[in-house]
């Protein structure tokens, strides 16, 4: 009975020491404006993945991977109550050539029109998330450059994978369904099934 007794007193002692889930980068305080001006917070959505790719009007690269987007946003997002994509734009990096904005809401302000044309013309369609320090695009941050994916867990919020460089250049949806890095995307974000 002793022994019973024992074994019990460890295994409880040991469920209630396990490590808890914590955040590596401080996701669990990114939050920023997206459509209608409304605040999201990140931890506070309701899904279990969240996938961030950081875009930028003046990369290339991330022009190009514009069709591999819309493709997830229409196949594997649209009507995903588990998993959601966010375009994500940090303001102070896309300033207009030689503008300098003295806060971060000057800044989104001004990325914010550059950004509802550069949705228009490429005909983008996830949403558009912009991310308020301390989210940063920089050398010293954890996203140094565009594009970059990063899937997110949340509840509570963590990097789960960061993809650097884009997805896939692929225009044709048959090809974009192929690539073995949209795949793998897929296998990540935990869309094996669809």
């Amino acid at each position: 009975m002793r022994v019973d007794l024992l074994f019990f007193l460890v295994l409880v002692l040991g469920m209630s020491c396990a490590p808890t889930k914590v955040s590596y980068f401080g996701e669990e305080e990114w939050f920023g404006i997206g459509p209608e001006n409304r605040e999201i917070q990140l931890n506070g959505l309701p899904y279990e993945t969240i996938v961030l790719n950081v875009y930028s009007p003046d990369c290339l690269p991330c022009v190009k991977e514009i069709p591999t987007l819309n493709y997830m946003e229409r196949e594997w997002f649209q009507n995903n109550s588990r998993a959601k994509l966010f375009l994500v734009v940090d303001p102070l990096q896309i300033l207009p050539s030689g503008e300098e904005a003295s806060t971060w809401e000057k800044a989104w302000s001004l990325a914010k029109l550059r950004m509802e044309e550069d949705k228009s013309k490429n005909q983008i369609l996830p949403e558009v998330l912009f991310l308020k320090p301390p989210f940063r695009v920089a050398p010293e941050a954890l996203v140094t450059g565009t594009p970059e994916t990063l899937i997110l867990e949340n509840h509570p919020l963590r990097l789960k994978y960061n993809f650097i460089g884009a997805i896939s250049e692929e225009v044709d949806p048959q090809n974009i369904a192929k690539d073995n890095k949209v795949q793998f995307l897929k296998q990540e974000i935990g869309l094996e099934k669809l």
